[in-house]
């Protein structure tokens, strides 16, 4: 998309257009577009370590209601950022991004605010959904007996509503949870947590991801 590197990125912006080879090596080479690219790893990492504190005390709808704002709001100022400061801000909010290879000046404002339509219906989605008894459970509220009933449609659920309540306990008695990762008997689950995404980055699902339209016009596209 000329029109954005044009934008935010002059100096890529000149490199393609002095050289029209279908050969990208060192044309994408900028620090700033690097930024862009990669700043929403970070802020998903950080928000990953407060997202089951808040599901716990707020419940699972508002955390999910919460994250699905953040995200329209990220979608949104990308779609309308006019400085590099702006986007790079609102990529942040974004936490992931949507690329499409779209013609015309504002192409590329239509494939960053793209993200938002997702994002909207994700917030219409979570504010008609219940919460969970599990959730209503732990914040406290006692419909959780309620909304047990008419998830499994049947009147006598009190079985179910105690495990549920005794499992609640039993996580609020647990004082080192991240320490209790490093134990022994948590140790295969920990490992599958860790191997899991490294196989995924090893498989090179990420350079498709984020450079596919270089590859595309790499080839010829």
């Amino acid at each position: 998309m000329a029109p954005f590197l044009d934008k935010f990125f002059p100096s890529v912006y000149r490199k393609e257009e002095l050289d029209h080879s279908t050969n990208q090596y060192c044309k994408f080479n900028s620090q700033t577009l690097t930024m862009f690219t990669s700043s929403l790893y970070l802020p998903a990492l950080f928000a990953s370590f407060f997202a089951s504190t808040m599901t716990k005390k707020l419940g699972c709808k508002f955390s999910m209601l919460m994250g699905d704002c953040v995200f329209c709001c990220g979608a949104l100022l990308n779609a309308f950022a006019v400085h590099l400061a702006m986007l790079i801000i609102s990529r942040i909010l974004l936490g992931a991004g949507v690329g499409f290879a779209t013609q015309g000046n504002l192409g590329w404002r239509i494939s960053l605010g793209g993200a938002a339509v997702p994002a909207v219906l994700m917030i219409l989605s979570s504010l008609l959904v219940s919460e969970t008894p599990n959730s209503l459970i732990e914040i406290g509220h006692f419909e959780a007996k309620k909304q047990l009933q008419h998830i499994l449609g049947v009147a006598h659920v009190q079985a179910e509503f105690n495990d549920l309540v005794d499992a609640g306990a039993a996580s609020k008695e647990v004082e080192h949870p991240w320490r209790n990762l490093l134990m022994s008997k948590y140790r295969p689950q920990l490992c599958l947590v860790l191997l899991i995404p490294m196989f995924q980055q090893l498989t090179g699902i990420s350079v498709v991801m984020f450079y596919a339209p270089v590859l595309f016009k790499t080839v010829g596209f």
